[in-house]
């Protein structure tokens, strides 16, 4: 899959994993943006029921919190995408270990790295391959690209191409 494609699929990849420690076979998708507040709004909801005020001494349990909120929204039924991989948010706590958090969420991590790049961390040639997939097809790719911060960079590349000097294309003259 291009760099494009996984742009243009975005919330749509869904990729299959094994879930720690077994062959059995779980969904991963990366969350939108809505899905990731969402998480963290269920993170501060669960320590202001607890009657726990997140600061310095808890931030290490806050994180755990929000991550395992994401666990949830990112994991689902490989038959049936969408589907959550547990009944409820305390049944999925109540199911997975701190190893398995850790793997999931690195795995996650890998995905979201994968399907969303970030443009100042791409480098000059997924750039060069992203720029030659727009020139091919100019009106689809460019109207697909829905992250902001990828389109400045294929504007910005675009309206200010590296230069190459007469040796670089091999010309000698």
């Amino acid at each position: 899959m291009t760099l494009l494609e996984k742009l243009k699929a975005g919330k749509e990849n869904i990729k299959r994993i094994s879930w720690p420690g077994t062959d059995q076979g779980v969904g991963i998708t990366v969350l939108s943006r809505a899905q990731i507040s969402q998480a963290r709004y269920a993170a501060e909801n669960t320590f202001k029921q607890a009657g726990i005020e997140p600061n310095l001494m808890t931030a290490d349990e806050y994180e755990d919190e929000r991550t395992v909120q994401m666990l949830y929204r990112a994991l689902s039924d490989p038959e049936n995408p969408g589907q959550p991989v547990a009944k409820t948010i305390n049944d999925f706590k109540a199911a997975i270990t701190t190893d398995e958090q850790d793997i999931l969420a690195e795995e996650y991590l890998a995905l979201e790295k994968e399907c969303s790049p970030r443009p100042d961390k791409m480098t000059d040639k997924e750039v060069e391959d992203l720029i030659a997939e727009v020139k091919k097809t100019p009106g689809t790719t460019a109207l697909s690209i829905s992250d902001i911060a990828t389109a400045r960079r294929l504007i910005i590349s675009l309206a200010c191409p590296p230069e190459i000097s007469q040796t670089d294309s091999g010309s000698t003259s």
